[in-house]
């Protein structure tokens, strides 16, 4: 949901003339636009020392929000984002609760994302901390990038980027296949494993008997044969795809505001328009599932092309070891093409 800058005192309180929520934060002295995204952005500097969301003693890191001054409209059409819920008031929030967790960044035990914490954060910054009504905010994760929130306020577009997590649930434990996995906490990795686990044992001859440990990189399982086999954690933002029941089916593509030369249109994803199934070897790796993305192209961004990426894990079946990690996809399958 885009929200229209309102109109509000001191139009120069920031250098690029955007009116900026100030309380306890300060900006950036320019609008950005960072490698790993398309959004125009003015990247918060810090937050006051002082700052401690609902009396908490939690210290904020002052480089988590942004607030969106461009291309949002674009970005929207090329990420899929869904909705999640506010709490009503500060105190319904659990300051400790994952909210969301950010795929591409992973690299040790709890990842990367956010959590109530961050959430709260971002609405006392939008609203310069004060009280707030829920229905005056939106909240919507984004599937796989390197900023997975934007929250829509009265006060504009902010962005939330992703923060290490240290959950206490290492204790936690998560049936795949009659095996106990330990302190998983993201749907997508044990869904995963879930999918993963069978294909292997039917593609590559193995047979999981048990599960071993959690490492900072892996999810170690026993084979029948003695060996290990490991799962790296990177692997869950190759593995998270959808499968072929998910994906197929009829579709509406409605465009954002910012694209006048766009009108909604409706199409469909069939079978024939893949090149691969789920199960598929292609240069080594499995296909595991395919993730549906919507373009926006041409000089007046008045094309749009719907892809289809099928979702690839490598294999490393050694004598020693069986190791799945994420592997690269430069396969993309065009299924429509919209020009207006």
């Amino acid at each position: 949901m885009a929200q229209t800058q309102p109109e509000l005192p001191n139009p120069d309180t920031h250098t690029t003339g955007v009116y900026l929520p100030d309380r306890d934060v300060e900006w950036g002295d320019e609008v950005t636009t960072p490698a790993h995204t398309e959004l125009e952005l003015i990247l918060m500097d810090r937050i006051s020392s002082d700052y401690s969301p609902a009396g908490t003693g939690h210290k904020m890191d002052g480089n988590i929000v942004g607030y969106i001054t461009g291309n949002e409209a674009t970005y929207r059409a090329n990420n899929t984002l869904k909705e999640v819920d506010i709490p009503s008031t500060y105190s319904e929030t659990d300051p400790d609760e994952i909210i969301g967790v950010c795929h591409e960044t992973i690299s040790a035990p709890g990842a990367w994302g956010f959590t109530g914490r961050h959430i709260e954060t971002a609405i006392r910054i939008a609203n310069d901390n004060g009280r707030y009504s829920v229905d005056d905010y939106t909240l919507e994760l984004v599937t796989g990038d390197h900023y997975p929130a934007i929250l829509s306020s009265p006060a504009g577009s902010f962005v939330i980027a992703p923060q290490a997590l240290t959950p206490d649930a290492y204790t936690t434990t998560v049936d795949v296949h009659g095996h106990e996995v330990i302190g998983e906490q993201d749907q997508d990795m044990i869904d995963a494993l879930r999918h993963i686990i069978p294909l292997l044992e039917d593609r590559e001859g193995i047979e999981v008997t048990g599960y071993s440990e959690r490492k900072p990189e892996n999810h170690v399982f026993d084979l029948a044969d003695g060996r290990p086999l490991r799962f790296t954690h990177r692997a869950r933002n190759t593995m998270r795809g959808d499968s072929m029941d998910e994906l197929l089916g009829e579709y509406t593509f409605t465009p954002s505001g910012a694209h006048d030369a766009i009108e909604s249109f409706d199409y469909t994803i069939s079978e024939d328009d893949l090149s691969h199934d789920v199960g598929d070897c292609v240069d080594g790796a499995y296909v595991t599932g395919f993730t549906h993305r919507k373009h926006v192209k041409g000089d007046d961004n008045d094309t749009v092309a719907i892809h289809v990426r099928p979702k690839l894990v490598t294999v490393r079946n050694s004598d020693s070891v069986v190791s799945v990690s994420a592997a690269n996809s430069g396969l993309i399958d065009e299924v429509h093409r919209e020009d207006f």
